[in-house]
């Protein structure tokens, strides 16, 4: 439940714009200008925009209302029930100082408003049990929970992504802890990569070519330009600071990551809490790391015995060549691609790359276990590749 933003005008016609709480909202509806209360209109929902208290202030306004009110603003009590009987609390009760109240003590000359955004790029909490959620989705409600906060952000980046140009094959139907939910490809990517839609916009080129399979894994950590990117499985890219790659063509295709409905067995109460855990087969993950600074381009390199037609090509399935023992510890694909120093642009075939790994299976500071920026990452990557 949230509340409501409402323009509330008072018997001497002065008004006020704020939020309505939850609980609040209906029996005032009721006793005054709704008999029905805070029911849904035509699109389906309250015509009520809801507060998310994401909060805004003009710190000169601000200043002055901490001035004068040293931070004391009005209590608010409000009581869980454990039904709708309101016999027995679902927990203890409590008082409570709502910052969403911050109009009440601002002065009357003072402007208050809202932004209203779509709920699909604004809205998730995660704030239910894995037991509440469901309930709250049997009864057509949004679950909140761990379940939807991980699919959410996976459907909003699809969609961004999509926006922005790139290519990406439908979600299909998954039910993970009994909450039925449009499983997209899992994308998520740093604040190092983008903020905004303007810098997802900025970060694929003109005329950019991305398609993503609907079962694909894509992160993305630093600066990283996408020309053209053809994926069908998991592909994890990182640029530490002061690096710059550009992805001018790359095909990747592999097993990929696959997400498990959680076992009742599993100790990790985070799967439990999300519903799924997430298997990495061996060999099974793409992973481009580039930790030296200046420019770095992914691109066809001349063409050479091994090396693909079109481009940078790593498909697990076409039988090429027995893998080493050192490969298959790097899973094959951490690959250094085309790196330059400062602007000036160096060409090696895949065979070199695979030599510049020593037998102790231990590469270059290029190709090294992102463990340095591994806390950046977003929280899919945050156990290991």
């Amino acid at each position: 439940a949230m509340g409501g933003i409402a323009k509330l005008t008072r018997t001497d016609g002065s008004s006020i714009t704020m939020n309505v709480e939850y609980n609040q909202l209906d029996p005032l509806l009721r006793a005054t200008s709704c008999p029905d209360g805070d029911v849904a209109d035509h699109t389906g929902f309250s015509p009520f925009p809801g507060n998310m208290n994401s909060l805004v202030l003009r710190m000169s306004d601000y200043m002055a209302t901490l001035e004068r009110t040293r931070g004391i603003i009005a209590e608010f009590v409000n009581p869980k029930y454990a039904d709708s009987s309101r016999n027995k609390f679902k927990s203890s009760t409590r008082l409570e100082c709502m910052m969403q109240e911050i109009p009440q003590e601002l002065p009357p000359e003072a402007k208050v408003g809202f932004t209203m955004f779509d709920t699909w790029c604004s809205y998730s909490p995660v704030k239910n049990s894995p037991a509440g959620a469901v309930e709250k989705f049997k009864t057509g409600n949004h679950p909140q929970s761990g379940t939807t906060g991980e699919t959410d952000l996976f459907a909003a980046n699809c969609r961004i992504l999509r926006l922005a140009g790139a290519t990406i094959d439908p979600p299909v139907k998954r039910t993970f802890n009994g909450i039925d939910v449009d499983l997209e490809a899992r994308v998520v990517w740093s604040p190092q990569w983008a903020v905004s839609f303007a810098g997802v916009r900025a970060r694929l080129a003109p005329d950019a070519k991305v398609q993503i399979t609907q079962r694909s894994t894509l992160v993305l950590d630093g600066d990283i330009i996408l020309e053209e990117l053809t994926l069908d499985g998991t592909l994890i890219i990182c640029a530490a600071p002061g690096s710059r790659v550009t992805i001018k063509l790359l095909v990747v295709k592999n097993e990929g990551w696959e997400l498990d409905p959680a076992s009742k067995d599993d100790p990790d109460p985070e799967v439990h809490i999300k519903g799924f855990s997430i298997r990495r087969p061996a060999g099974a993950t793409c992973q481009l790391v580039f930790e030296e600074l200046g420019e770095h381009v992914v691109s066809p390199a001349p063409q050479r015995p091994g090396m693909a037609k079109h481009g940078v090509t790593f498909n697990e399935k076409e039988p090429q060549r027995e893998r080493s023992e050192t490969e298959e510890s790097l899973a094959f694909y951490r690959v250094r691609s085309m790196k330059s120093s400062f602007g000036r642009e160096t060409e090696a075939p895949l065979e070199e790359f695979a030599r510049d790994f020593p037998a102790s299976g231990r590469g270059p500071s290029v190709a090294r276990s992102p463990l340095a920026t591994r806390a950046r990452l977003p929280r899919i990557c945050a156990s290991g590749a």
